[in-house]
């Protein structure tokens, strides 16, 4: 009996033990967690910065406003062609105790957990006493604060460069067309890329262009469109495809509705097949995405045309039965498409059947 008490205990003692916690962790810092990276470029003789806030703390918990929020910046010039670039660290820049930016009670209240944020400012603002003509690399940090914590660490560092300003496009135009919209610009000088924006009316531009057209490249075509809606469009130059380079002004805006104007293909190899009461027609599809179908007509040889199909057909074959014997004939098919109202191709090459007249009815003899 004790050896059977002894074991119990024991069994007891093994199972508290399994149960038993470590040493307490220490909470997470009230802190947000690292919001995706920011971006920014020189824009003309401005700096554009964007942030895009943290929603969440790192312990998981949602943030509900913002108690502050500084944004420093550090500036450096950059090396000359084939020397070492100028490295950035995630440390604080020196002198952080000024930052460049700290914002209102107001401003705060304004902030969107999960929005965004810009902050705009002059390049010469941002460089003080600097050469014109050089290019600097100018980075920005932010720090936030919230309720119940101090001040967060430095966020991710985002760099651009800046230099002499950028000449924009000139002339923006758009037109529509069957496969789009297309753009055309006049460039500002040799060497210059193009960035395309595309927005909806009442909207703002992206940061980051739709396409970005190469030097000498001076249209580009939106086939990213619908038809019945309606797009405005800009674009910037740069000497650089690269992040962070310096970029002109804003060309445009230049607003577009998308009207199709623009018929479908004829049909083409329409052929016919003469049988007895009647003739079949057959012709090759066509390819257009706002095909909605075909009209068939008539006419003899030296007559007007005749539409047998008021309401268009979905398929690519037709029986006319209402023909004949002895006649000729001649067909031809036009594509419609799905616009108010259609846009309708000319009629493809057209073919002649020749109806034969019925077999003579021989008549039997009387005996």
């Amino acid at each position: 009996m004790r050896r059977h008490c002894l074991i119990l205990v024991l069994m007891v003692a093994g199972l508290a033990g399994c149960g038993k916690k470590g040493p307490p962790r220490p909470p997470l810092p009230p802190f947000p967690v690292e919001a995706p990276a920011a971006q920014a470029r020189q824009a003309g003789d401005m700096v554009e910065l964007m942030l895009t806030l943290p929603a969440q703390r790192r312990d998981g918990r949602d943030i509900e406003d913002f108690r502050g929020m500084k944004i420093f910046r550090r500036v450096a010039r950059v090396p000359e062609e084939g020397t070492a670039p100028v490295a950035t660290s995630r440390q604080p820049p020196a002198g952080e105790e000024e930052p460049v930016k700290d914002l209102s009670d107001k401003e705060l209240a304004d902030l969107v957990p999960g929005g965004t944020y810009w902050l705009r400012e002059s390049v010469a603002g941002a460089l003080g006493d600097h050469d014109p003509d050089a290019r600097y690399r100018l980075t920005y940090t932010v720090r936030y604060l919230l309720k119940g914590g101090g001040w967060s660490p430095p966020t991710r560092p985002v760099t651009l460069q800046s230099g002499p300003v950028v000449p924009a496009p000139s002339g923006l135009r758009a037109v529509t067309l069957n496969a789009g919209i297309q753009l055309a610009w006049t460039s500002a000088g040799d060497g210059l890329a193009t960035a395309i924006y595309r927005r909806d009316p009442g909207g703002a531009f992206p940061f980051q262009p739709m396409s970005v057209a190469a030097p000498g490249q001076v249209s580009f075509t939106d086939p990213t469109v619908a038809v019945g809606r309606t797009y405005v469009y800009g674009a910037r130059a740069t000497r650089r495809n690269e992040p962070g380079a310096p970029m002109s002004d804003m060309a445009g805006p230049v607003e577009v509705f998308m009207v199709d104007r623009f018929p479908p293909a004829p049909p083409e190899d329409l052929q016919a097949l003469v049988r007895p009461g009647g003739v079949d027609l057959f012709w090759l599809a066509g390819s257009e995405v706002d095909l909605a179908g075909y009209r068939v007509w008539r006419r003899l040889p030296e007559g007007d045309w005749t539409l047998l199909t008021p309401d268009p057909v979905s398929g690519t074959s037709f029986t006319d039965e209402d023909v004949r014997p002895g006649e000729a004939v001649v067909y031809g098919v036009s594509a419609v498409d799905r616009s108010e109202p259609p846009n309708e191709s000319p009629r493809g090459a057209p073919v002649t059947a020749e109806v034969p007249m019925a077999p003579p009815v021989m008549e039997e003899e009387t005996p």
